[in-house]
């Protein structure tokens, strides 16, 4: 998703329907399924005590920041 990336042009479209909305809020993105970094990514920056629900939220905003409001 980023910039001269294969999904430059997927990313821009996310950026031009919903950036300016309230609906940016609710993208969440996640490293791809493909060679367990969905997994990976969950148990590093898990955090103890804290529901399932709450790490998702908090990396996919993470990764949202990142690749398309940054």
């Amino acid at each position: 998703m980023k910039k001269n990336g294969v999904f430059e042009v997927y990313t821009n479209e996310l950026k031009a329907l919903y950036g300016g909305t309230d609906l940016r809020n609710s993208i969440f993105l996640y490293r791809h399924f493909s060679m367990n970094q969905f997994t990976i990514d969950l148990k590093q920056q898990a955090v103890r005590a804290e529901p399932l629900v709450k790490t998702l939220e908090r990396i996919g905003v993470t990764y949202r920041e990142k690749f398309l409001w940054s």
